[in-house]
């Protein structure tokens, strides 16, 4: 069987069948704790808020097709009795028995059939879980060393962490946020991180070298993207900009990112 197609229908499927294919006993938090992959409440209730928009996200995609060429209302019968499993999610408390009940297999399929369609219009990069994996580890490391590192503004180590963060988690609930989640938080991360540098600058090489290994980590996950032909890295200007405050060249970096270079993936500690 070839691979799933990797869109918003094929994850919303996905999540379906692990849901239906639990212990009816099972209390439905435990079990979508353990899907999403989160660790504290805070975390799980961020993973389903996304999950709770992705009904309607597939549905948007659907309608915006054209209708000359498909049947748009048959591509969406999954759309009500999966919407009613959706509202019986909020007892959390409660054995899932009863959101399994709200949709069947058939309705499952007719996701798939949804998620072939749109596959067609518009393909994403699959990621492999064994790479997500990796980048998740590369994030953690960081966050940990900067957590224990002394060479740093407060502001600028506080806003680095909090970002780098923002990536784990999007890392972490790429089964429901997929490529484009994960794009999402890189954007916001470099953004972030180029504010905070103008606002409290790495003087010294010690925390020049800090920034340059949140730079090189977070082109190592944007690296990873591809959406429509082209690479999802950071850009240049943001790019150049977090590499003058590490103390590189801007035009070193800009010849790298027009050349579609990847990142250097050993960059070194800090001492």
């Amino acid at each position: 069987m070839p691979p799933l197609p990797n869109n918003t229908a094929a994850r919303l499927a996905t999540v379906l069948e692990q849901i239906r294919s639990a212990d009816e006993r099972t209390e439905t938090k435990a079990l979508l704790t353990s899907i999403f992959g989160t660790e504290t409440d805070a975390a799980f209730a961020e993973a389903l808020g996304y999950f709770l928009q992705m009904p309607g996200e597939i549905e948007r995609q659907v309608r915006a097709l054209d209708e000359e060429e498909i049947d748009v209302e048959f591509f969406l019968q999954w759309v009500p009795p999966v919407n009613t499993a959706i509202t019986r999610l909020w007892s959390l408390t409660s054995p899932i028995s009863s959101v399994q009940q709200a949709y069947s297999p058939t309705d499952i399929m007719n996701l798939r059939a949804c998620s072939q369609t749109l596959h067609r219009e518009r393909s994403e990069p699959r990621i492999a879980q064994p790479q997500i994996e990796e980048l998740r580890q590369q994030v953690q490391e960081l966050i940990d060393a900067l957590h224990a590192s002394t060479d740093l503004p407060a502001e600028l180590k506080i806003c680095l962490i909090e970002q780098l963060d923002r990536v784990l988690m999007a890392l972490t609930q790429y089964s429901i946020r997929g490529p484009r989640g994960l794009n999402a938080a890189v954007d916001t991360a470099t953004g972030a991180a180029v504010r905070a540098c103008s606002n409290h600058p790495p003087h010294t090489p010690e925390a020049k070298k800090w920034v340059q290994r949140f730079s090189t980590v977070l082109n190592n996950v944007a690296a990873v993207v591809v959406i429509a032909g082209g690479a999802l890295a950071i850009p240049v200007q943001a790019e150049t900009a977090l590499q003058v405050f590490s103390g590189d060249s801007p035009a070193t970096t800009q010849n790298a990112s027009e050349n579609g270079s990847q990142p250097a993936q050993n960059v070194p500690e800090p001492k």
